[in-house]
């Protein structure tokens, strides 16, 4: 905790985000919401990144002193990583570091609108909610488009409703995003989130915190772009897609504690990890075997002819797969990578 306390805390973590990072500063100084504070962790991307955070911040004209840079109502702190240790890590250092009442996680290519906070944190108070979420903008290269993050059209209180729209972002209908997610503090206790190096941070986290939420509640407006065009993202990488496995398996273990169980939406959302982990052209020899045998419950389920793949082309591939690396196996996944790359 820092000696003084905030309303908000936004953390974020900095990692070779030089040609964006400028952006989503801008984007924090801007907030008409002013008392919050800014802890960036330089997760040592060797790039120019955090310096470039530190120049758009003192454009504003803050001045520094050791490392803490304040004025009347805001301020940011700098968390510099002893190496590179991955967002989930760098989250954790953030929230150590940081002091709000509240909490809300940016990554360091995506912005905010100005108005964000102020209205995240007005719901917040008026409802008396310990997570608000809000929607947001999926910005591609060929344009933007909105996301809609509920369509309940009411706070979820109950353990029914907490429990069905978690049943949602485990069918990949509701973003377990933490960028559009204001969270108070307390509430990390409560649902005891592991940000764990070998766990996707946000996957890991947002279930349990709707869970063991006493109150979720929605803002209808798009406040957060997302952006999907940086080139360093590894949101697709074969690491990326091993996190997602672990985290679903602690998930569902942490489920299973707590009496819930989700065994269709935990299949699916297994199926579609393992098959892009065996399409990826970055997962081959030994790492493609490991694919193969994870998750034996979803082979045992095409198996028995309950395949939770959608798509035609899917459902073959994972038919396939549930044989091993078979002569077929490799001649289809070959087809269909080369489709895919047209």
């Amino acid at each position: 905790m820092t000696e003084k306390d905030f309303s908000i805390s936004v953390i974020m973590p900095v990692y070779k985000v030089s040609g964006y990072i400028g952006r989503s500063i801008e984007s924090l100084m801007a907030q008409t919401y002013k008392n919050f504070e800014i802890i960036l962790v330089d997760d040592c991307g060797g790039d120019d990144s955090i310096e470039k955070a530190i120049s758009v911040v003192n454009e504003h004209e803050y001045s520094n002193n050791n490392n803490v840079v304040t004025n009347k109502t805001r301020s940011y702190k700098i968390v510099t990583n002893s190496r590179n240790q991955g967002v989930s890590l760098s989250r954790q250092s953030g929230m150590m570091a940081s002091g709000g009442e509240y909490v809300i996680h940016l990554d360091s290519d995506d912005y905010f609108e100005p108005d964000l906070l102020e209205r995240l944190i007005s719901l917040a108070k008026a409802s008396s909610s310990d997570l608000v979420i809000c929607n947001f903008f999926k910005e591609r290269p060929s344009g933007s488009s909105k996301v809609e993050t509920s369509t309940m059209g009411h706070p979820l209180i109950s353990d029914k409703d907490k429990s069905d729209y978690v049943k949602e972002m485990l069918r990949g209908e509701r973003p377990s995003a933490l960028w559009n997610k204001l969270i108070k503090r307390e509430l990390f206790d409560r649902a005891e989130i592991p940000f764990d190096s070998s766990l996707r941070d946000d996957l890991s986290a947002s279930p349990l915190l709707v869970l063991n939420a006493k109150k979720v509640d929605f803002v209808s407006n798009a406040l957060v772009h997302y952006v999907l065009y940086n080139s360093n993202s590894e949101s697709v990488s074969p690491g990326h897609l091993k996190l997602i496995a672990n985290t679903l398996k602690m998930l569902e273990n942490r489920f299973e504690g707590m009496g819930i169980s989700m065994h269709d939406e935990f299949l699916s959302y297994k199926a579609i990890t393992k098959r892009k982990m065996i399409i990826h052209p970055g997962i081959t020899g030994k790492d493609l075997d490991m694919a193969l045998n994870l998750f034996p419950e979803v082979n045992s389920s095409i198996r028995e002819g309950k395949n939770p793949e959608k798509k035609i082309q899917y459902r073959i591939l994972l038919k396939l797969s549930a044989n091993g690396n078979t002569f077929l196996f490799r001649l289809y996944r070959l087809l269909l990578k080369f489709l895919l790359s047209l």
